[in-house]
């Protein structure tokens, strides 16, 4: 467990498992259940039922893949980002044309309950995070925020905003037609 400010990090586990499917089923979450990067393909994801992504989701804890980051306000869950290593999302490999056996952690998506948004909580549960990863000895880590124009809905940001990365000082080392794919060494 990590705290900064009010602020707490804590690994999502079988211990806080519940946390998360509260976080997942808060509006406006719900239907994906944070395994966009989990299906083999983009064929055929806009049909997935949220009954599908669910199963799908319970399955790879059960399995104990785990692979994120819990953010507690005061004790209240209120936020978690995706993170491990690449190899971890052989479809993430893919779309962005990486290489799975670089030693390098990902942010996938990111999620926050709609009350805790604009109030600068994501930058501090970057800076958590980032901290959390550089003691476990973490060397690299990237992130893939979309490339959007103006004021974009929570939707669209679920890969993290080009201003989380910026203000946490990943630069960019390269894009795709939908995203900018930026590094961290820590």
């Amino acid at each position: 467990m990590t705290e900064r400010g009010r602020l707490t990090l804590r690994h999502l586990g079988t211990d806080n498992v519940d946390d998360f499917r509260a976080l997942l089923t808060s509006p406006p979450h719900g239907w994906c259940w944070c395994v966009a990067w989990e299906v083999p393909t983009w064929t055929g994801w806009a049909d997935r039922t949220e009954e599908q992504n669910r199963t799908l989701r319970e399955a790879l804890w059960t399995r104990g893949e785990f692979h994120a980051r819990l953010f507690y306000l005061d004790g209240e869950p209120i936020a978690w980002c995706r993170i491990g290593p690449r190899a971890t999302w052989p479809k993430l490999c893919e779309t962005f044309r990486l290489d799975p056996a670089e030693p390098v952690h990902a942010f996938t998506c990111f999620g926050i309950k709609e009350e805790h948004r604009g109030r600068g909580w994501m930058h501090e549960a970057m800076r958590l995070t980032l901290d959390d990863l550089a003691r476990q000895g973490v060397k690299s880590v990237e992130g893939f925020p979309r490339k959007l124009s103006g004021a974009a809905p929570p939707s669209e940001v679920w890969m993290g905003s080009l201003g989380l990365f910026r203000r946490a000082e990943f630069v960019k080392v390269g894009e795709s037609e939908t995203s900018i794919h930026m590094m961290k060494k820590l």
